[in-house]
């Protein structure tokens, strides 16, 4: 009697291949925000959440489970968000506030950056040269409060201002 030990060996990898395609967790990324904004737009960079993402404190369960892409010419990128209330969040040092939500670029890596949705930008000092100029109200044709956030195509301040567009909080999961 002959014997085909190959077809147990390649239906084994064959199955092997099928399982590792269907485990990859990218193909199941869930696009939550799509933008033509910086990614920097979507809130403020946490350089305390930061360092606690890079040494495995503060990070999403399953990487980029929930993404917001940011895919204009300036500042492209995918982030993966997790919720203050703890949807796709691991945060064993109960550092997150449920009023927020987090967007982390590079989760997994010691580069990790933690970007904070929901949290106002801290107080400009007096004498802050990149905040004491205001938009020219005539050639936008609308107040300065309603122009301030429009940051696109300049270089971006230390801590950019959140895009109406992209929400406060609002993200649902």
């Amino acid at each position: 009697m002959h014997r085909r030990p190959f077809h147990f060996a390649v239906l084994t990898a064959a199955t092997g291949v099928f399982l590792a395609f269907a485990a990859d967790p990218a193909s199941a990324a869930k696009v939550i925000i799509q933008s033509k904004h910086p990614y920097w737009d979507v809130g403020v960079n946490d350089p305390v959440l930061s360092q606690m993402c890079a040494i495995g404190q503060f990070n999403q369960k399953s990487i980029n489970m929930y993404v917001a892409r940011f895919n204009g010419e300036d500042g492209a990128g995918v982030l993966g968000i997790a919720k203050g209330t703890g949807v796709n969040l691991n945060d064993p040092k109960h550092a997150a506030k449920k009023n927020e939500d987090y967007f982390f670029l590079g989760d997994g890596t010691s580069s990790c950056a933690v970007f904070v949705g929901g949290r106002k930008p801290p107080p400009k000092k007096p004498g802050d040269k990149a905040g004491d100029k205001k938009p020219d109200d005539k050639k936008q044709g609308t107040s300065a409060a309603a122009t301030a956030p429009a940051t696109v195509g300049s270089t971006p301040a230390p801590t950019p201002p959140h895009h109406p567009s992209l929400g406060e909080t609002g993200i649902q999961l």
